[in-house]
């Protein structure tokens, strides 16, 4: 059964990024990363703006209302 991708990892993946780079460039662990990209944890509204500008997408594509 196929699962569906999360979006941070998508959008990572899309990037061109691996998590160990990911984490580096966000200054978090890969391990909280990889919380965020299997649903286990919810990352918070500046580290999602943070995650978009590295991915190079917009914040309203990873879950952030646009103001």
């Amino acid at each position: 059964m196929d699962r569906i991708m999360n979006m941070y990892a998508k959008a990572r993946r899309s990037a061109g990024l691996t998590q160990r780079q990911a984490a580096r460039a966000l200054g978090l662990s890969v391990s909280l990363l990889g919380r965020y990209e299997r649903d286990e944890s919810c990352p918070d509204r500046r580290m999602v703006e943070s995650m978009a500008l590295l991915y190079g997408v917009p914040a309203g594509r990873l879950g952030v209302p646009r103001p």
